[in-house]
């Protein structure tokens, strides 16, 4: 919608006007940008803390599960 009103305000001349909604779409923009790439960056972090664990029931300490165990797999230390 901003492009539009760029080019509208181009039609009859008023170039300082089209130029401010020009800087202002383009600092948007960039912001926009700037917060998604902040935004990544935290999923990332918080998945690289996230550690899986599940309780054998034979024992009370956690065990680490692993990502690459399929569901209908047993884990190593259920035989105990």
């Amino acid at each position: 919608m901003l492009e539009a009103a760029i080019v509208l305000e181009l039609v009859p001349g008023k170039y300082v006007e089209a130029g401010i909604i020009a800087v202002l779409l383009l600092f948007n923009a960039g912001l926009g940008f700037f917060q998604e790439g902040r935004a990544q960056a935290t999923l990332a972090a918080l998945k690289s803390r996230l550690a899986l664990t599940a309780s054998v029931p034979l024992t009370t300490t956690p065990v680490p599960f692993s990502k690459t165990c399929a569901r209908h797999e047993r884990h190593p230390r259920d035989a105990e």
